[in-house]
């Protein structure tokens, strides 16, 4: 855990009460295998691993908030402005960032050539895009089509699949 200089933090517990001034810039992860039935066994060379994200180093290099950096910002600027022609209005500044997360990985999980399903990461996708529907309709008081709301999106995040995406969201929109 990144904690500024400026911050008064001796315990985990100060950790805990100020999660807004703390920054997790790594995760601790213990490494393990599984047998052909799915049983947890010890693999020969045991050990962690540290996941570390580039976006959480470019938090504490720029010393901006996750939604602060370019990347991030131009995606939240796209999903607020889609969102206030489909409503409007403007849109809560959490739920908008809510929503643009869904469409990332909704896009990522589509990229990766997995379809709206029953079964593992297939699942994940079908959840995603109901919780997005869902979301936007809750929060927008309609239940027209997020269609738009997906094309605006792909178009900055992953233009070269944007045709991909906006079916497979549309297709499952509507089976929703």
């Amino acid at each position: 855990v990144y904690t500024p200089p400026q911050s008064d933090v001796h315990c985990i517990e100060d950790l805990a009460s100020q999660p807004d001034v703390n920054i997790e810039i790594g995760n601790l992860i213990h490494i393990y295998g599984k047998d052909c039935d799915g049983q947890v066994e010890a693999i020969s060379n045991a050990g962690f691993e540290v996941g570390m994200g580039s976006a959480r180093l470019a938090i504490i290099l720029e010393s901006k908030t996750l939604w602060e950096l370019p990347s991030f910002f131009e995606l939240y600027k796209v999903v607020a402005s889609s969102l206030a022609q489909f409503s409007g209005q403007q849109i809560n500044a959490g739920v908008v960032r809510i929503i643009t997360d869904h469409l990332r990985t909704i896009s990522v999980l589509v990229v990766n050539n997995v379809v709206p399903g029953n079964k593992k990461e297939q699942f994940v996708l079908r959840k995603m895009i109901r919780s997005c529907c869902e979301l936007i309709w809750i929060q927008t008081e309609k239940s027209g089509s997020i269609s738009n709301i997906t094309h605006d999106f792909c178009e900055v995040f992953v233009p070269e699949y944007l045709t991909a995406v906006t079916q497979i969201v549309t297709a499952e929109e509507q089976k929703f």
